[in-house]
């Protein structure tokens, strides 16, 4: 099935892959200096930058059946990359699992990264108990699907925002969406200040025990 796939990423820069036999298409026109908010400005942005790099990379290469949605944070991570592409079954669409470093508390937590595309996962801890796939609704950062799906549907912008660009893609394809917990990508920490990890973390704590006063007197 690898000779069907092609890889698409979208970056400010080009991207070194390490697949060869993945044909790769790294698109890095209309490049804007987005932070990372959850906006319907920011998503309308990212699903016009996947609709130009999918549609271009079918006509570079016109044979792909099945393309591989994959960011630039994970380009350099073949090893895991290689176990996605193993477990795709060409009929549904699979992500893997993505985590980071949370060192914005005063204990460092491994988390799952992708909670606002896949909410089901936001409470997983690392090393996950569960292994194999895992039926959600939507996934993120790198995943597979059959290139029918962006065809009929594309990349938009959920109307109420619960999620961004992949969430319309895959809620909308009327395929299966699984995550592989077997499949492990990795992004860079998440690190604040010592002065703002106390901060986080009292705040926090604060949250938690007016969250509890509210229930035992309810």
């Amino acid at each position: 099935m690898e000779d069907d796939i092609t890889a698409v990423c979208i970056s400010r820069q080009m991207e070194s892959w390490q697949i060869p036999e993945i044909p790769f298409l790294c698109f890095v026109d209309n490049w804007r200096p987005f932070g990372r908010e959850k906006s319907r400005d920011r998503v309308a942005y990212l699903a016009e930058r996947r609709n130009l790099a999918v549609a271009r990379a079918l006509s570079l290469y016109p044979s792909t059946r099945h393309v591989l949605m994959i960011d630039s944070y994970y380009i350099d991570q073949p090893g895991q990359v290689r176990i996605l592409l193993s477990e795709y079954d060409g009929k549904s669409i699979l992500g893997g699992a993505v985590w980071f470093l949370d060192k914005t508390k005063l204990i460092p937590q491994i988390r799952f990264w992708d909670s606002w595309t896949t909410p089901e996962l936001k409470e997983v801890e690392f090393p996950p108990k569960m292994k194999g796939k895992v039926a959600v609704r939507s996934v993120g950062s790198c995943y597979l699907y059959p290139k029918g799906i962006w065809q009929q549907v594309g990349y938009g912008v959920p109307e109420d925002l619960h999620g961004c660009e992949h969430n319309y893609l895959c809620e909308r394809s009327g395929l299966e969406v699984y995550l592989t917990l077997d499949a492990n990508l990795w992004r860079q920490p998440l690190v604040y200040s010592w002065p703002k990890r106390i901060r986080q973390t009292i705040h926090v704590g604060r949250l938690r025990k007016t969250s509890s006063n509210v229930c035992s007197s309810s």
